[in-house]
């Protein structure tokens, strides 16, 4: 969907933001947004602030919306925090302290952004499952890419991200990571932990472009998924190479 900001959305909308946020002084659009049209940074009394947001007409992306919010009103400053959530006009819109002058971390063997990283890592590690919030389970989510034994490797109690791209870790000015986007979060076992995960990550590391399906003559069919290879893109998990 197109890129939308505040002024575009309804009025029902921009009346319950007012009433959340309070006065809207400035709005400016992020273009760091790339699964929410809309994406923006509002300055409001109560300092800034990031809101996300997409139309209603999308269950499955409203509901892991909701779950990166509900999840990161339990981070303990791991994460920004989570200041509201509204559904109006159509639209569902979440808001997140925002983070001044952060920028995205660096993976790089020589980063010097990679302790503070680990650190952060560490701290989710420790974090407790959240409790009322509606989460899938690892076992769950990759039920269809292993046996009952081979799953067993992955079933655990610690909050699992699962989605550790470089943008989805921010580091402010002194150097503290936050972890961003916790919508694909679930609970599970790291893999940093598991022995024997054999079969199971071999297959899911099966991505689709490494086994294109070939036509009669052939030639190879764009954009078709090889029959019995895993949809990760679909379950939006990858535990192997940790992005969706």
């Amino acid at each position: 969907m197109e890129a939308v900001t505040l002024a575009d959305l309804p009025a029902l909308v921009r009346e319950a933001v007012a009433r959340q946020a309070g006065p809207v002084l400035a709005v400016t659009s992020i273009a760091a947004g790339h699964n929410s049209p809309l994406s923006v940074r509002l300055e409001t009394y109560v300092g800034p602030l990031f809101v996300k947001g997409l139309p209603v007409t999308s269950p499955s992306r409203v509901a892991t919306q909701c779950r990166e919010y509900e999840i990161s009103r339990h981070l303990h400053g791991l994460g920004p925090r989570a200041r509201w959530q509204i559904r109006a006009g159509g639209w569902h819109l979440v808001a997140f302290d925002y983070l001044n002058d952060a920028r995205h971390a660096d993976y790089r063997p020589e980063s010097g952004d990679l302790a503070s990283i680990a650190n952060l890592l560490q701290q989710v590690a420790r974090l407790p499952i959240p409790e009322g919030v509606d989460l899938r389970r690892a076992e769950q989510r990759l039920f269809a890419y292993g046996t009952e034994d081979q799953l067993r490797h992955v079933t655990g109690n610690t909050l699992l991200h699962t989605d550790l791209n470089p943008h989805n870790v921010l580091l402010t000015e002194d150097g503290t990571a936050h972890l961003v986007d916790w919508g694909m979060g679930h609970p599970g076992r790291p893999l940093a932990r598991c022995r024997r995960v054999g079969h199971l990550a071999r297959r899911i590391r099966q991505y689709p472009q490494r086994r294109p399906r070939l036509g009669r003559a052939g030639a190879r069919i764009p954009g078709r998924r090889p029959r019995g290879t895993p949809r990760l893109r679909r379950h939006g998990y990858c535990p192997v190479g940790g992005h969706r």
